[in-house]
């Protein structure tokens, strides 16, 4: 399916993507430009930022594979995306919370695979359903080839640097790999993935999480392929830009609030509830 376009613009300069930057300008010459601009954005929005923790704020939360796909999209659903999530929501409709209550069923409530996939024909929505019933043949395809105990874990929720966003990691077992404990999150969505950018999104992730309490290791486990991203696997350079996408996220957001008429800081809008998806 190739790579997104977003992260092929910059290969050249670090691998990663422009999150919502138009292709007017030569990439580099874009690329250079957002970054030199980091330190000045972050200088304006720190005040704004440290008073995110009150009563009242109005943050948008991504959950793990919603924010996935926004960092692996184009730039235009990028924009739009994030627009989206500065205007008032209802909540979102998780489309996998089918397949992630029947992994958790047979991982740890001692649910049978075959009762387990018979039970996805009580689904209502017939592509709910069959994408359930596809998802969990791989993830059982997946867990013949590791057969370790599986266990739970504690997700995450962390703030982004500007105070934009909140992130959440929600792992749906933990499993020994290679002799590391990892907690995994699965991945079962059309959109492709590019491996640099999930390992540099999984680095922020083990940055923030309590270090007394953090596994061995981190990962991403696509069910559309059997792929297993892994935290272990980035090199200094991925888990920069990890920290970097973060930012340049903030940036998008600060940009959609100016364009969408909204207070510069999140914190001041009417509470509103988000999805998490």
């Amino acid at each position: 399916m190739g790579t997104p376009r977003a992260s092929q613009a910059v290969a050249s300069e670090w691998g990663g993507a422009i999150i919502g930057v138009p292709s007017s300008q030569p990439p580099n010459v874009e690329l250079r430009h957002r970054l030199i601009s980091l330190p000045v954005f972050y200088a304006r929005s720190a005040a704004s930022a440290s008073s995110l923790e009150g009563p009242g704020m109005s943050v948008p939360k991504f959950g793990f594979s919603a924010f996935l796909k926004i960092i692996n999209a184009n730039p235009r659903p990028q924009r739009s995306s994030v627009r989206e999530r500065c205007g008032p929501s209802s909540g979102g409709y998780d489309f996998h919370r089918s397949l992630r209550h029947r992994v958790r069923q047979v991982s740890f409530d001692g649910m049978s695979r075959e009762e387990a996939l018979e039970s996805t024909l009580s689904i209502k929505r017939l592509p709910e359903r069959n994408s359930a019933a596809q998802a969990l043949q791989q993830f059982f395809a997946w867990k013949d080839e590791y057969r370790g105990t599986f266990e739970q874990n504690a997700p995450i929720t962390f703030l982004s640097p500007g105070g934009f966003y909140k992130v959440e990691f929600k792992p749906d077992f933990m499993i020994e790999i290679d002799g590391r404990r990892t907690a995994v999150h699965l991945w079962n969505t059309k959109h492709p993935l590019d491996g640099r950018l999930v390992r540099a999104m999984l680095s922020t992730v083990a940055a923030r999480y309590p270090v007394d309490i953090r596994p061995d290791d981190f990962a991403v486990l696509s069910l559309r392929n059997r792929t297993l991203y892994r935290w272990s696997e980035a090199d200094r350079d991925t888990r920069a830009l990890g920290e970097r996408l973060l930012k340049l996220l903030d940036m998008q957001f600060a940009t959609a609030r100016v364009e969408l008429g909204l207070p510069a800081s999140p914190d001041l809008d009417e509470p509103k509830p988000r999805p998490a998806i």
